[in-house]
């Protein structure tokens, strides 16, 4: 009796913790011994929450069905994703499946993204305002990787710690002035009233 109450709660607590661990492994790169700064990797997954909640202006909300029809796209490309898996890499009736990457569920990101669009939360920002955040923050996040790639493996051990750091403010820096650029690109330009003289 005791022992189940025990399982019960440790597979519930096992929840959050797998999940982190897909998220983790996003951000994994070679053979699986390299790994992306995780606050660089977790702002860059926010940054996608927050375009994926944007605001479009001037757009219609995306239909039920075509979130629907998303979720099930997803749910059944996670399937085969695991069943290739499972097929290639592990023996016939094993209980866990080996290979998984959250890599492979790149391309699913979008889709995913497309469900959580709603009108309940909304980001209210100027659409190529938001397109821009995208875009510096897909840039800032590949900076940071090719940096982690050369900080693993061209750089001697001395000089790896202060890659780092130095990345993330440069991707910072470019993410902000990007963002700053665009709000003073689109910012929203009040109508001249006419002079009543």
């Amino acid at each position: 009796m005791k022992w189940r109450s025990t399982s019960r709660w440790s597979s519930s607590a096992r929840i959050p913790f797998a999940g982190q661990l897909w998220v983790d492994q996003l951000g994994y790169l070679g053979w699986l011994e390299t790994k992306v700064n995780p606050l660089a990797l977790h702002l860059y997954l926010l940054v996608l929450l927050l375009i994926a909640l944007g605001d479009p202006t001037g757009t219609a909300p995306v239909p039920g069905r075509i979130k629907l029809l998303s979720l099930v796209v997803c749910s059944t490309c996670f399937v085969m994703i695991v069943t290739a898996c499972y097929m290639c890499g592990c023996v016939p009736g094993a209980k866990l499946i080996d290979g998984p990457q959250g890599r492979y569920f790149l391309p699913l990101l979008p889709l995913l993204l497309m469900t959580v669009s709603n009108r309940a939360i909304r980001v209210h920002a100027d659409a190529r305002v938001l397109l821009s955040l995208a875009a510096a923050s897909g840039a800032a996040i590949l900076l940071v990787s090719v940096a982690t790639l050369v900080r693993r493996y061209y750089l001697p051990a001395l000089l790896e710690l202060r890659v780092e750091p130095v990345a993330l403010i440069i991707a910072g820096t470019v993410v902000a002035g990007i963002v700053a650029l665009a709000r003073w690109r689109w910012r929203p330009v009040l109508p001249i009233e006419p002079d009543p003289a």
